[in-house]
């Protein structure tokens, strides 16, 4: 994926994306490249008359003036332009003065193929994916290319989590209250203090009623078989997960009232499935969330959602509501 922008400070989301420690490292001794020159030197026999005192001789210059440091002084000339972390100004300031002699990249993409990988430059190779990252505007997330590189991955549970509660919180009637990752009570008492923290994702409260969530980044298959009762579907649902609200259903709700379970809908789980009932006044709910039109399905819970709207993006309600008009 080539995705591009514009702003260097995307670099600096997290601490580290910009490992300039390891170019600290390699620039205590820049690779040099050697120019093979000729010049005059004194008194070599058989030369022509009158140039008997000078002959030919063939010698290596070392150079910095190679690819790979033109292409490093390019990119840390960039990170120096826009750099906002104030760590990462200081240190490519320094870097830049040890590259003062280099000129910079004037043709990236073939100075890129140039880029040698031997075992003389083999110390080159960590900074490669860093230059690439930097010239060429990559998104640290998606790099392309056959170079390992740098990349920012999200906790996709966490993010589910804090993408439904942010709907939800928008879905709710104006005098309902939603609480994000409460947690005033304990799974038992051991010597006068609470042991095991109880901690559900979204607590709701409405006309002294409350409601327990969780949300699950996980798959919801209702046409899987349960292994141990064969012939029974068991949703892909995880034991562990209904111990969990079993034990917030007790604790928070006293034994009474509903529990919701939250996963992401798909093509095979569009509705929610029967009820789970741990007692005669305790239920647990497992119902989808629509990630494309934000519709979370309350089931039978009497949660207290405005009146819901049709399925679809945002765009095609908008769309829908200037039609009508």
């Amino acid at each position: 994926m080539n995705n591009q922008f514009s702003q260097m400070t995307l670099y600096e989301l997290k601490p580290g994306s910009i490992d300039l420690a390891k170019l600290a490292a390699l620039l205590g001794g820049p690779a040099e490249a050697r120019a093979a020159t000729q010049a005059d030197g004194d008194f070599a026999p058989g030369q022509p008359a009158g140039k008997g005192h000078l002959f030919q001789i063939e010698h290596d210059i070392f150079v910095p003036d190679r690819p790979e440091n033109r292409l490093l002084k390019s990119a840390l000339d960039r990170v120096c332009r826009v750099a906002q972390s104030q760590e990462n100004w200081r240190l490519a300031h320094e870097l830049a003065v040890m590259l003062a002699e280099v000129p910079s990249s004037s043709q990236i993409a073939a100075d890129f193929r140039s880029w040698r990988e031997d075992r003389l430059m083999a110390h080159y190779t960590p900074v490669r994916p860093w230059c690439e990252l930097v010239l060429g505007e990559y998104m640290p997330m998606a790099l392309r290319g056959i170079s390992p590189g740098m990349s920012l991955l999200f906790p996709m549970e966490k993010l589910f989590e804090e993408y439904v509660a942010s709907r939800l919180s928008q879905a709710l009637l104006p005098d309902a209250q939603l609480e994000r990752q409460v947690a005033w009570t304990h799974l038992c008492e051991h010597q006068g203090r609470g042991f095991f923290r109880l901690r559900p994702d979204l607590l709701v409260r409405h006309d002294e009623r409350i409601w327990v969530l969780d949300t699950k980044w996980k798959m919801v298959n209702p046409s899987l078989t349960d292994r141990d009762h064969v012939g029974r579907s068991d949703y892909g649902l995880n034991q562990s997960d209904f111990y969990q609200l079993f034990a917030y259903g007790h604790k928070y709700l006293g034994g009474q009232g509903d529990l919701l379970l939250i996963y992401p809908q798909t093509k095979s789980f569009t509705g929610a499935l029967p009820p789970f009932s741990f007692s005669d006044g305790l239920t647990l709910w497992v119902v989808p969330f629509d990630l494309d039109g934000d519709v979370l399905d309350p089931a039978g819970t009497a949660l207290p959602l405005r009146p819901s709207v049709p399925s679809g993006t945002a765009s095609e309600h908008l769309a829908r509501e200037r039609a009508a008009a």
